[in-house]
């Protein structure tokens, strides 16, 4: 088994890099990941495809200087729409190891029609055609997904529009969890470490 993979975290909507990760940083640097942070225009509420771009630039960065083949993904909400266009439309599946996503509405969330006007959202509402052309099986991620979601998420409305049913992908549900507590949620933490490290032995 070879050494733990590099780690890029996505964040969702009004991430930026001061406080959104801190406790999933901490934890993956403790655990010997070297760990690094993606930032998306206006706050990851702009243009979900442009952003896969900006992506596909980061992970290329990250390999670079880690000197690897492959980067992990963990993504939490519209970070996870980031990383799945990514992989099916930018080839990420060349880079990119394994994807984990937190809260991720794959199928959207009647709460973006609160703030019509930003197009990251208008993408994110149930059968948008972003997200037909996302959830098109024609065109496979290629690459092995832990879905974590809660029916508690209270911002992924409904809430069975975090489960993303595909081949490659594993869904683990979090009790009691609400949308932002994903990201101290000490179980989705270890769900994921584990699925990064069995990553290593693919």
């Amino acid at each position: 088994m070879g050494a733990r993979p590099p780690v890029v975290l996505l964040p969702g909507a009004f991430g930026q890099e001061l406080v959104y990760w801190n406790v999933w940083q901490h934890f993956l640097e403790r655990d010997g990941f070297p760990v690094y942070t993606a930032t998306f225009p206006r706050f990851t509420l702009s243009d979900h495809r442009a952003s896969a771009k900006l992506l596909a630039e980061k992970v290329q960065e990250v390999a670079a200087v880690e000197d690897v083949e492959k980067v992990a993904l963990v993504a939490h909400s519209f970070g996870g729409l980031i990383a799945r266009h990514y992989l099916k439309y930018f080839d990420g599946a060349r880079s990119v190891a394994h994807l984990s996503c937190l809260g991720t509405p794959h199928h959207g969330t009647w709460v973006s029609a609160t703030a019509p006007i930003l197009q990251g959202t208008r993408q994110s509402l149930p059968g948008s055609p972003f997200l037909v052309e996302l959830n098109d099986p024609k065109v496979p991620h290629g690459v092995p997904i832990l879905n974590v979601w809660s029916k508690w998420d209270g911002v992924i409305i409904p809430a069975q529009s975090a489960v993303l049913e595909a081949p490659e992908v594993e869904n683990r549900v979090l009790p009691y969890a609400g949308h932002w507590g994903l990201l101290v949620s000490r179980t989705a933490y270890r769900w994921i470490r584990e699925a990064l490290d069995a990553s290593r032995a693919q």
